[in-house]
């Protein structure tokens, strides 16, 4: 009787943690944040396409580059246009993680993202 019960409590504590492990991933899920803005690495004007993409999830932001011509800087300010994160990347530390878990929920943010010779794109955020 004893081995019965053990079987039975460690299959409901896997279970349990499986279950927390699917929480877990399901609220993890990442978030395109659609650029706007014009973006110049040569003489050619790249509009609407660009070498750089973010998204987002609870806890970070992902910000990837297919080219490796711009060093990055990334704002993310608030509704209020203060700047709470701003971080800076070298083209070749690209792509980089930018943990945002300690903004409030619920809250509108723009992430603002320019390279060394004033290129500029933006997007707006919520973190739910």
């Amino acid at each position: 009787m004893k081995t019965r019960n053990k079987i039975w409590s460690r299959g409901l504590i896997l279970l349990m943690c499986c279950l927390f492990i699917t929480s877990m991933i399901a609220a993890n899920k990442s978030v395109e944040i659609t650029l706007e803005g014009l973006w110049v690495e040569t003489d050619r004007i790249i509009e609407n396409k660009y070498p750089i993409s973010a998204t987002y999830d609870a806890f970070n932001i992902y910000i990837e580059s297919t080219s490796t011509r711009s060093d990055i800087t990334v704002k993310v300010l608030d509704s209020s246009g203060i700047i709470v994160i701003e971080e800076n990347a070298n083209a070749e530390e690209l792509p980089i993680v930018i943990p945002i878990g300690c903004l409030q929920k619920g809250a509108m943010y723009q992430l603002v993202l320019t390279n060394q010779w004033g290129d500029r794109l933006t997007g707006e955020f919520q973190i739910d």
